[in-house]
């Protein structure tokens, strides 16, 4: 696990030398994330001080004491709130009258030479223009590395015009899995405030915890939220053999919905059903279909047993608990799960076959469209709407629930097209438990790759839905599944920066989106939370993994963050201080194999990337770098065919066989990549196969390794002779993350990547 770095002392000697009573952000930089529609940078300064006052009527009292007590903590003094309005010198909040262009959460933020003011139609309004403003404040304000003293500060002026795109800006966080503390809680929905986000789903129960007080069912927490063991590889046999519990009493709740409606939060409860019931069926056992007895689940992963839909109690039962829920939450949403609930034990319960055969259902998925339906028609009732997964979709949609599309964007496209809102949350892109970067360098997470890059480009509206039906997308979330997240510190280094991006998807408009731009706006945010002491994950240096350079051509490293320091080697061996340093393009003379990390002061750094740099000169006799590749639109889950033997719908050359980076136009599809790799001795080698959906590889036309799903495979030991062999590369995307790797492992090679240098196509006569 990426530790969080504790280095007071180190950052002070060597960064903070002295806290000056005065920091300068500095004419003209206004770094504003997410991007605001419009922004007019002006060329002055903006005072912030003791003598400034604060002004707002009283429909913005919550905004006043927010500010109020934020610039508090920041400047070591409390701003004088005024009971008229300055002419001069003050912050002021206005109230606007129906501006049609801002909406509900739009805002004019006016920073003047002695003058602030934050205009707005609504409250909400007047607190997301605060956090535009606080984006103006120096970094360095924000310091927790040393004793708070009387500060001010020069800001920038500027015009900003803002408003969303999205009504819902969401964030998750699983509790059941591992629990976080009420003051973690509380400064996690901090984070969503400062990225204008406006939901916070907190996942409150699953098989591995029930995490809230149900005053009718004490043993939901006195049993339910203890777990004997958990989980801790992914070989199903680790296992951390101490307990782990938690739960939060219905005041910590009532104190972290408050806290989330001072920052115009909705929080919005998730209580599993009818699968993901284990932990609560360990307490009540009478509500399964078996009768149990059952223990809190302490493997990750899907259970058979569900709630029972045959028995009149179960849902009695559940409408109990969701009317303690709906007392401790005003969210106009209640999420009942939905997701992932096996028909095993409804499919051999009498009881179960006696509802399906009393409400005329065919099967078991129209028995869980019952089940939402019933429990949906309770919330309405309760002024209450309801939000599932897409699985909720099988066996018929319940009137008027809300679906989170995960798997993939196809549930949210039916959901829309049957005119039902839609929060799209695809696993591809929207899943903050898959890995960030290379997963041998990575702490441990649950798969995939969902990178910055990969985030900020999403976009929730599918190109396929017609424009009378997109207007039922009403924005994204993005998911903190917590298996192996067991820390809060780890929790920050999943989410940071990646909040950021997804804030922005769901704030701007796709053409005012770049991502280049995105990462000079997010240098302010960066050094906040750097001097937050933030457990932020470090980008690596930035370069294609992979580059063919021409001859006298340079190799640039880009650092994404513009106070850090790039070290590298070219030996092979680790980066650290002691390694050279970044300054200038480098000129390489042979084809080589770069490993660098970004560094701030103190010793934070990022992991460390490798960098293949081939040099085009350097052929092999009649050959050149790479690989032919031949595409294949498709679905091949069921089965991969043999692409030798296929015409494809379109063909290229490629340095390596990469996917992750593919200019693939499908969501769907396959690529044969065809060409020779070059074995360097004669001796005996193994070869590994990594490949998130299905891949092969052949070698003289032999199937060396590989299937047809996901694979993490390796071959016995094969003699090999050195030079060049053969190669046929298989890789089959069914949707989502995509990721390929081969490896080699050979007398005087350890275990590694196989570089891009071994790939070798014929050289075409001129």
């Amino acid at each position: 696990m990426k530790p969080i770095y504790l280095f007071i002392a180190l950052f002070a000697s060597i960064f903070l030398v002295s806290c000056t009573k005065h920091v300068n952000y500095g004419k003209g930089e206004v770094r504003i994330v997410p991007k605001p529609v419009q922004l007019t940078a002006g060329t002055e300064t903006f005072e912030l001080n003791s003598d400034i006052k604060i002004y707002g009527t009283a429909e913005f009292k919550n905004e006043v004491e927010y500010l109020s007590g934020l610039l508090h903590s920041v400047l070591g003094y409390k701003l004088r709130i005024a009971d008229e309005l300055p002419s001069k010198n003050a912050i002021v909040f206005e109230l606007l009258k129906d501006d049609k262009q801002l909406g509900a959460e739009g805002y004019k933020l006016s920073v003047g030479v002695n003058f602030v003011k934050i205009s707005a139609n609504t409250p909400a309004g007047i607190f997301y223009g605060i956090q535009s403003f606080t984006q103006l404040f120096p970094p360095k304000i924000f310091s927790k590395f040393e004793e708070l003293e009387l500060r001010s500060a020069t800001l920038p002026t500027c015009e900003v015009v803002d408003y969303p795109r999205f009504a819902y800006r969401g964030m998750h966080l699983d509790v059941s899995r591992h629990f976080f503390s009420k003051e973690f809680v509380m400064k996690y929905i901090d984070y969503l405030a400062a990225h204008k986000l406006n939901k916070f789903h907190w996942h409150l129960t699953d098989d591995q915890g029930w995490r809230i007080e149900i005053k009718k069912y004490p043993k939901l927490t006195e049993i339910g939220s203890v777990r004997n063991e958990t989980m801790i590889g992914k070989n199903f046999n680790e296992f951390d053999k101490t307990k782990h519990s938690g739960f939060y009493t219905q005041e910590e709740i009532k104190e972290v919905v408050a806290y989330a409606a001072q920052r115009h939060i909705a929080v919005i409860p998730e209580i599993e059903m009818p699968g993901h019931a284990l932990a609560a069926l360990a307490a009540y056992p009478n509500y399964s279909c078996t009768g149990g007895p059952f223990e809190v689940h302490t493997k990750w992963g899907v259970t058979d047993d569900i709630f029972c839909a045959g028995k009149e109690e179960t849902f009695g039962f559940l409408q109990d608990v969701l009317t303690e829920v709906m007392t401790l939450f005003p969210s106009n949403y209640i999420h009942i799960g939905g997701d992932e609930a096996p028909k095993e034990r409804w499919n051999n319960c009498n009881a179960c076959k006696t509802r399906m055969k009393t409400e005329k259902l065919k099967d078991a998925h129209e028995l869980q469209s019952y089940f939402v339906k019933r429990m949906e028609k309770f919330l309405n009732e309760k002024g209450r709407k309801l939000i599932g997964w897409d699985e909720i979709l099988e066996g018929g949609l319940a009137p008027a629930a809300t679906v989170m599309s995960w798997r993939g964007m196809q549930g949210g496209i039916d959901a829309a097209m049957q005119n039902h809102d839609v929060i799209m949350t695809p696993g591809s892109h929207m899943y903050f438990d898959h890995y960030q970067g290379d997963a041998e360098l990575e702490p441990l997470a649950i798969g995939g790759f969902t990178s910055l890059n990969k985030v900020y480009s999403f976009e929730p509206v599918p190109s396929e839905l017609p424009d009378d039906k997109k207007q039922y997308i009403i924005g994204a979330q993005a998911n903190l599944w917590t298996e192996y997240i067991a820390t809060e510190a780890q929790v920050e280094y999943m989410i940071l920066p990646r909040m950021s991006a997804m804030a922005e998807v769901n704030w701007t408009m796709p053409e005012n989106k770049n991502y280049d731009d995105f990462i000079v706006r997010m240098q302010p945010m960066f050094k906040r939370w750097f001097y937050q002491n933030a457990n932020f994950r470090l980008p690596e240096p930035q370069n294609q993994n992979i580059t063919l350079l021409k001859d006298g051509e340079k190799f640039e490293f880009k650092s994404a963050i513009d106070f850090a320091t790039v070290f590298y080697t070219t030996d092979g061996e680790d980066p650290d201080t002691e390694s050279a340093k970044y300054t200038e393009p480098i000129l390489l003379e042979r084809n080589s194999t770069l490993k660098a990390i970004t560094m701030l002061p103190g010793g934070l750094k990022s992991a460390i990337k490798e960098y293949s740099v081939l040099l085009e000169s350097r052929v092999k006799r009649n050959k050149i770098y790479g690989l032919n590749y031949r595409y294949f639109p498709g679905d091949f889950s069921q089965k991969m065919p043999d692409f030798r033997t296929m015409k494809p719908a379109s063909e290229g050359h490629v340095i390596y066989p990469e996917v992750d980076n593919f200019p693939a136009p499908d969501k769907k599809f396959g690529i044969h990549f065809t060409g020779l790799i070059f074995l360097p001795i004669d001796e005996k080698y193994v070869f590994g196969l990594k490949s998130d959906d299905g891949g092969k590889l052949f070698i003289d036309d032999k199937l060396i390794v590989g299937s047809e799903g996901f694979t993490a495979l390796v071959t016995d030991t094969l003699e090999m002779l050195s030079g060049f062999h053969k190669v046929d590369i298989f890789y089959t995307e069914f949707g989502g993350s995509r990721n390929l790797k081969l490896q080699m492992e050979t007398k005087g090679i350890k275990k590694q990547n196989i570089q891009p240098g071994m790939f070798f196509i014929e050289k075409k006569e001129e």
